[in-house]
């Protein structure tokens, strides 16, 4: 049985953000692209710049084609709205690791995919508490609702706390369990970090319809979740 996320129903609180976020620097659409010329709208959070949209591509920034890259249902209509998904081995293969040990993968040059670290950094600048960051469960308020795109166009209702304060603009794109098939597109977002647990399972992040908090989870490399790239 391959690990992944169950429905929850925790209570969602407010919380309160101080600083600059969702600034216009690198906010424009044209400013990113990856080997297939996709473009990407990005966003300043912080002191960090991520992706404002999930990754699509299905080669490396070297023209090399992804191995375990999938639409949802296989369906090529899916992709505009939603990306793709990519097993851990997938999003962080077949590129260089830099010397603060940043894996490029699948990533744009210049960027790459979000350690544990960055993720606890995000979630931090939004209003996470210390003492939550390094659980493994449900942490944080409405963090979450902060980093989801509002309104129901894409997510199932209620879409509980979503309010994109952060311009993050997460989509729920399901995922792929070799196990289950394709499951959760509108309904839960999972991104992966390339932080390694163990041989087969990664730190990922999810965030659902139902729910304002951000999930840390154990993941099995051989699922498939979305990516957001960060700058480097």
């Amino acid at each position: 049985m391959k690990k992944i996320v169950a429905l929850l129903f925790p209570v969602a609180l407010a919380a309160v953000i101080t600083g600059s976020i969702g600034c216009a620097k690198d906010g424009q659409l044209g400013n990113l692209k990856d080997f297939e010329g996709n473009v990407y709208k990005t966003i300043v959070i912080g002191e960090q710049t991520w992706m404002a949209e999930n990754l699509k591509t299905t080669h490396y920034g070297d023209g090399t084609e992804v191995d375990g890259v999938k639409a949802y249902q296989n369906k090529e209509d899916n992709v505009a709205t939603y990306g793709r998904l990519y097993t851990f081995d997938a999003a962080t293969r077949n590129s260089e690791t830099d010397k603060k040990g940043r894996i490029r993968g699948v990533c744009p040059k210049g960027w790459h995919i979000p350690t544990d670290a960055d993720w606890k950094v995000l979630e931090k600048f939004l209003g996470m508490a210390d003492a939550d960051l390094d659980l493994i469960a449900w942490r944080g308020s409405a963090e979450g609702g902060m980093l989801k795109e509002e309104g129901t166009a894409h997510w199932a209702t209620p879409n509980t706390d979503a309010t994109n304060s952060s311009g993050f603009a997460a989509l729920p794109g399901g995922s792929f369990n070799p196990g289950l098939g394709y499951t959760s597109q509108t309904l839960t977002a999972y991104f992966w970090s390339s932080t390694t647990i163990t041989e087969t399972e990664s730190y990922g992040r999810v965030l659902q319809y139902i729910n304002g908090q951000i999930g840390r989870y154990p993941s099995g490399k051989d699922l498939a979740f979305s990516v957001r790239c960060i700058k480097n």
